[in-house]
């Protein structure tokens, strides 16, 4: 029939988690769906999804916090029921390329912390701690503070570990350096710029930047001014 909408709950497969039965066991008795309750914790359908199957074993603490309002429950009560991480078994699964990674993780150990551990101590998550060392995140000249913290608190050199910063991949078009988005990309490059750092000092969307580059967009005469002055070049007549 067209426009029949199943029952709340039916034809589910069983979740793989505690948390995730619990979560639906508290949905189903609100007679709510998914989607309903992502909506009214203000996160992605999809990531409550997953969770409640069970194939997110670790939620961010903020994403539990919204959850439990929506069920008028302690987020504690939720946290509880979050496995615990075999620390050796997610080291050998998720081996670290940075460098950086490895020098954290070295001297973390040197200390006994986990990562929830040092991270309480330098005032963050565990989950930076955690992408840090496997080198899934950088920190950059915006979370720098985190990096300095990181160093005074382990007792390291800082330098030592701005030398060993994973260096930024800049996107760089395929667009013919002979056509205009071209050029505006090899200088781009050159000024090691990414398209947002660009978009944000002239003052346009980052997909406007994406699309000149691609020679997608005719660009009007202010906004070509606009990006060669943040490219540091003068504009010809």
């Amino acid at each position: 029939m067209l426009g029949y909408k199943p029952p709340v709950g039916r034809c589910m497969k069983p979740s793989k988690t505690k948390l995730g039965t619990s979560l639906r066991v508290r949905r189903l008795a609100q007679g709510r769906s998914q989607a309903k309750v992502a909506e009214l914790a203000g996160t992605n359908a999809t990531t409550y999804h997953h969770i409640e199957r069970g194939v997110v074993l670790f939620p961010f603490s903020k994403t539990l916090q919204s959850i439990a309002r929506v069920f008028t429950c302690r987020a504690s009560k939720l946290a509880a029921l979050v496995p615990q991480r075999d620390t050796a078994m997610w080291v050998k699964l998720h081996p670290t390329q940075s460098i950086l990674g490895k020098l954290i993780r070295a001297q973390r150990k040197k200390f006994r912390l986990s990562q929830p551990q040092l991270a309480r101590k330098i005032g963050t998550n565990r989950q930076t701690i955690s992408y840090v060392e496997s080198g899934q995140i950088r920190l950059n000249q915006k979370n720098a503070k985190c990096l300095k913290r990181l160093a005074i608190f382990l007792k390291m050199d800082i330098a030592e570990l701005r030398a060993v910063l994973p260096k930024r991949k800049l996107k760089c078009p395929e667009a013919q350096a002979t056509t205009l988005g071209g050029f505006l990309a090899t200088r781009r490059v050159e000024r090691h710029l990414t398209q947002r750092e660009v978009a944000r000092r002239a003052k346009m969307p980052a997909a406007y930047i994406s699309l000149a580059e691609n020679n997608k967009k005719h660009l009007r005469p202010e906004n070509l001014e606009r990006i060669v002055r943040v490219l540091g070049s003068a504009s010809s007549a």
